[in-house]
């Protein structure tokens, strides 16, 4: 316990004797870096291509798998009269049971999150989809999108 106790004292007598040596070591490190005046342009410009090349391109690739998902499964109601051809922007996610609806699929980032709320849903082309929900339509013999990563993976 003594060492521990005597160890402290030391640090704290150290930094007390060497206060002005750390503050100009510091003060020397901050002119450096504000004299140069580009440095916080570049970083900028870094981080917004990052930015623009990962998270925007992420939620792109998620979109797309959505609507290959939406494509590949049409309108999953059995009273649908629908017989053209499907675009994604025609087809909406409803979630069977709305009490487990967490947040909107169109919303979510994540994969993992999106494939869970996914399950939770069902394909409804945008009639289909209205009807149901206010009361028009059963969406009892709507079956859920059964999703696993592998299928996703597949997209």
């Amino acid at each position: 316990m003594q060492d521990k106790q005597s160890k402290y004292a030391y640090n704290r007598k150290w930094v007390a004797e060497h206060s002005e040596q750390r503050k100009a070591i510091q003060n020397k490190a901050d002119r450096k870096r504000s004299n140069n005046p580009n440095r916080l342009a570049r970083h900028r410009e870094t981080s917004a291509a990052w930015y623009l090349t990962t998270q925007k391109q992420q939620r792109r690739e998620l979109r797309d798998k959505l609507n290959r998902l939406k494509l590949s499964c049409g309108c999953m109601h059995p009273e649908c009269c629908w017989g053209g051809k499907w675009e994604a922007c025609m087809l909406d996610f409803h979630h069977l049971d709305p009490t487990l609806k967490i947040q909107g699929v169109a919303v979510i980032h994540n994969v993992a999150a999106a494939i869970t709320e996914i399950n939770k849903c069902t394909v409804l082309c945008t009639n289909c989809h209205r009807l149901v929900t206010w009361g028009f339509l059963s969406g009892a013999e709507c079956k859920a999108c059964h999703v696993t990563q592998s299928k996703w993976d597949l997209l």
